[in-house]
Formats: structure tokens, sequence, C-alpha cells
């Protein structure tokens, strides 16, 4: 099996807007974000979230597969910019950027 690799990059948020944003996004598909302790890149379902100089990262889950869709939204929801990465076993590598104005 290869390596998959799905991160939103969100511009000037802080973890914690983040957090409610992508929560509100995974109640919107029917879906639950909760915080746990002592995880990490391996365990599974996991989702890591860091904040640094105001810019916060989401990686997703492996397998994770609406990392464009979730980043749309907090894009949308929290009135910034967000790039989405993924990462194909290594050899295709993705990136959006995605701006949409709040409504």
């Amino acid at each position: 099996m290869g390596t998959f690799l799905a991160v939103s990059s969100v511009i000037g948020k802080t973890q914690s807007q983040v957090v409610s944003s992508l929560t509100n996004y995974a109640k919107s598909v029917n879906g639950g974000l909760q915080q746990e302790d002592n995880i990490n890149s391996e365990t599974p379902n996991s989702c890591i979230i860091e904040e640094l100089n105001s810019n916060t990262s989401v990686f997703y889950p492996d397998g994770y597969l609406e990392w464009d869709d979730s980043s749309k939204y907090i894009s949308k929801e929290l009135n910034t910019a967000v790039f989405s990465f993924h990462i194909h076993d290594g050899d295709l590598w993705m990136l959006f950027y995605t701006r949409t104005e709040k409504l």
C-alpha cells in the first residue's frame, strides 16, 4: 500500500476557529469531530490540527477523501484562503487554492 496524505492549510485563522469550522462541516455531512488525547499519525481516523503563527494545518486521517470539500467549507465559513494538498502514493501531488467569500 502506498502513501496517502491530505492536508488543509488555513491562512490567518487559529486552531480553535478551524476546529469549530471543521466540526460544523462534519455535522453537515452527518459526521462528527471530537478531541482525543494521546493520538498520533498512526491512530485510525485521527485528524491532527496544528497552529503556527496564526495559520492552521489540518492533517486528515488516512483514506479521507473529502479533503477538498472540507477546505472549501472552512474557506467559506471563516472567509479566508485555504490551500488543500493531496499526495497519492508519492507520485501524484495535487494542490488547490480556495478562497470562497461568505454569503
